[in-house]
């Protein structure tokens, strides 16, 4: 999903601190979240969904696994590679 030919579109995150971006390539999608505050900020559960980012989600720069029901909160200025747990 990081390939130089993914196609990679800005979302909006219905949170006017956090950029989203999603990275689709023949290996799979990918969910880019930063936070721009100085404060923790949150991704509601109902985007994620939309954005098809539901359920349980991998985030590559720190390994852990977090479940989207109650959506995502990044800490201040934190950053999270999101994919599907599962792929």
């Amino acid at each position: 999903a990081l390939h130089a030919q993914a196609l990679t579109e800005a979302v909006w995150t219905h949170n006017d601190a956090v950029l989203g971006l999603v990275r689709d390539s023949a290996r799979g999608r990918l969910l880019i979240l930063g936070n721009f505050s100085d404060k923790a900020q949150t991704v509601p559960a109902y985007r994620l969904q939309e954005l098809q980012f539901a359920g349980t989600l991998h985030d590559h720069l720190t390994g852990q696994n977090l479940e989207t029901w109650s959506g995502i909160t990044l800490a201040p200025y934190q950053a999270m590679w999101l994919e599907g747990a599962n792929n």
